[in-house]
């Protein structure tokens, strides 16, 4: 997997397939340093080969020492400086980016096109996704950020985690929204007490009767439903809510969502590994959530 290596102190980092690179805090490789500009360079993945594109940066960037004047590409052993010497990183590694996670005894979990899964007690899940360049980690209806090289002590296991950062763009096949191909049908009573789902995945229909994180998925889905009927915005930002709002909706808390989710992830994988690990798509930042599956249907039960 990719890997940058500083020069002078020797940190390292694995970026992602898409990194910024600056001194803003929104940048996914933060350099403190007033030779880079906020938003400096950008690193990139193409499927391929690795390239750098500097954004107009006050000092520039350069590969080999030779200035960047629209994009370079990065082959192992090249070293990339932004701005000043200071900031001085080699490519160790110039393969393509993946997530794992090793354990003690050897073993290796590798993503997939979603994020991926880790073995947890009382045969259940972990699950790991990246979402808006943050790794987050889901066990036990917790939800909590993780970060690279950290060390995750799972019942009996100890994982260590070796996460690109910056954002995940996944080229394995998926539909336009960046699912696995997947549609989810819903119905539901008058009264909404019952609330049938079938799951059509992989050419084969899964039903599922009533269960509390059922209900959640519908609610989910109608706020997609909504924003794509009203043509709102692009289909990226179709059906995102705040989980402490739908959690007022549900007249439960945020961490009882968070538990819901989980349990419906745990059914769906049963299914598909990579649905249930897209299910439910999070923006931490900002505290959203939404439904990851675009091909949705409601009608009454």
């Amino acid at each position: 997997m990719a890997l940058l290596r500083h020069v002078r102190q020797g940190e390292t980092v694995r970026p992602a397939s898409h990194c910024l690179v600056g001194r803003a805090p929104s940048c996914h490789l933060i350099l403190d340093d007033v030779d880079v500009s906020r938003e400096h360079a950008v690193i990139g993945f193409d499927g391929c080969r690795w390239h750098v594109r500097d954004l107009g940066s006050r000092n520039g960037t350069k590969v080999d020492g030779e200035p960047v004047k629209e994009f370079a590409t990065l082959e192992q052993g090249a070293v990339l400086r932004f701005g000043s010497e200071r900031n001085e990183w080699r490519v160790e590694d110039a393969g393509p980016p993946h997530a794992r996670a090793v354990a003690r005894d050897g073993r290796i979990a590798v993503a997939d096109s979603t994020g991926f899964r880790l073995p947890a007690p009382e045969n259940g899940h972990a699950y790991l996704s990246n979402q808006d360049g943050q790794w987050l980690l889901e066990l036990d209806g917790q939800v909590n950020a993780v970060r690279d090289r950290e060390e995750l002590t799972i019942g009996a296991d100890s994982w260590m985690l070796e996460l690109p950062i910056g954002e995940q763009r996944v080229l394995a096949p998926t539909n336009v929204l960046g699912a696995p191909v997947a549609q989810l049908d819903f119905k539901v009573s008058a009264d909404e007490e019952c609330v049938e789902l079938a799951i059509q995945s992989g050419g084969r229909t899964h039903v599922a009767l009533h269960r509390s994180h059922s209900y959640v998925l519908l609610l989910l889905a109608r706020e997609r439903l909504r924003d794509q009927e009203l043509g709102y915005a692009q289909p990226s930002e179709h059906g995102w809510i705040e989980t402490r709002e739908l959690a007022r909706m549900l007249s439960t808390t945020s961490e009882q969502v968070n538990v819901w989710i989980w349990r419906a992830r745990e059914q769906f994988s049963k299914i598909d590994s990579a649905l249930a690990q897209c299910l439910v798509e999070r923006r931490p930042t900002l505290g959203q959530l939404r439904i990851g599956i675009g091909s949705l249907s409601i009608a009454p039960l």
